[in-house]
């Protein structure tokens, strides 16, 4: 398996998601959780989040879809592909790079509903806003056109965001 797609399984690991499971809660956890912790190396290296200067994947906003990173999605791909054909797990260990995603897990795993995959996404969709720009009233208003569940845990989502030095 490529290097990359060794290291995106071992970050997938550490947000305690399962990288050969598909389904869309899982997928909305993982994109949301990598880019969560790509924003927590930006902000420890520079003090601060700007998403034109985030390293690693690149996202986008989406018109009622939130954030979006084709090229995650297309690495995600491969790697269930590669999964199921290799079944390899013959992971690298890269503490510093895992870590941010160790450090999200519970935030992401344990959402205030059933739905563990919008409150990642939200947590996401949240984070992105902010570090694009938008003040919080600008961010609620394209929070409640992407999704109503966003709306209903907002104030939750923005006390978890503060808790990790996102907002």
């Amino acid at each position: 398996m490529e290097d990359h797609l060794q290291l995106l399984t071992s970050k997938i690991l550490a947000l305690g998601c399962n990288p050969k499971k598909a389904g869309i809660a899982t997928r909305r956890k993982i994109e949301s959780g990598i880019f969560l912790s790509q924003l927590l190396d930006q902000k420890e290296k520079t003090g601060k989040t700007n998403v034109q200067t985030l390293g690693g994947y690149h996202y986008s906003w989406e018109d009622y879809v939130g954030i979006y990173s084709s090229s995650l999605e297309e690495d995600w791909k491969n790697l269930i592909n590669g999964l199921a054909t290799k079944g390899d797990l013959n992971l690298k260990f890269v503490p510093y790079r895992q870590s941010y995603c160790v450090r999200l897990a519970s935030h992401i795993q344990i959402a205030p509903s059933k739905n563990g995959g919008l409150w990642a996404k939200l947590l996401a969709n949240r984070a992105y806003l902010k570090a694009a720009g938008w003040t919080a009233q600008e961010a609620q208003e394209q929070i409640k056109i992407v999704d109503s569940f966003g709306l209903e845990y907002l104030e939750e989502a923005e006390i978890v965001l503060q808790k990790l030095g996102l907002l």
